[in-house]
């Protein structure tokens, strides 16, 4: 018999999501529990992200900056910051890992798709917000240099997913994929 523990809230640092983690296996360790999948080997895979992670945390974060310091309290602002969290996640969960099977593969590319998804509405939002004139011309100059580098990495991940195997589906899936990126 096991436990879940869900945590709704939001954090202003994502960095203390770790702290937070640690404070999680103290209690479950305490109470005379295990703490799969957060064992140390687990731990340490996680603490080595993938550079596209990295890139897209950082545009999670500049987002989450922008809401918070918003007066205006705009709708695109909310899409903006939830379609970073697509993005990231997206990311997170197609780079965690490898591409050795079928599988995974496939896994990897929906979770891509996710990415894909959250960019699109990211990219609306900053033409909303631009529109409204919430953020700046360089801001959002900023934010499409930003998201033009990660769309430019979510096809590079997925053009190694697909590349990696032979499954029809897989490739049918990638197509749509770089056709999305053709047609914009």
């Amino acid at each position: 018999m096991g436990i879940t523990i869900h945590y709704r809230g939001t954090m202003d640092d994502i960095i203390q999501v770790e702290t937070m983690e640690n404070r999680v296996l103290d209690l479950v360790f305490s109470l005379g529990g295990r703490a799969n999948p957060f064992d140390e080997a687990s731990k340490q895979a996680r603490s080595e992200q993938h550079p596209a992670v990295e890139q897209a945390q950082a545009f999670l974060m500049t987002a989450m900056d922008l809401e918070k310091d918003d007066t205006s309290k705009s709708s695109f602002i909310l899409v903006l910051s939830r379609a970073s969290m697509d993005i990231v996640g997206g990311l997170v969960q197609a780079t965690s890992d490898d591409l050795d099977d079928n599988i995974h593969r496939a896994l990897a590319i929906t979770q891509l798709k996710r990415a894909l998804s959250g960019h699109a509405y990211a990219r609306g939002a900053i033409f909303g917000l631009r529109s409204e004139e919430d953020i700046t011309q360089e801001q959002s100059g900023e934010f499409h240099r930003q998201l033009e580098s990660l769309i430019t990495t979510i096809h590079e991940l997925a053009k190694t997913a697909w590349s990696q195997g032979d499954c029809g589906v897989m490739k049918m899936c990638c197509c749509r994929l770089v056709a999305t990126r053709q047609i914009r």
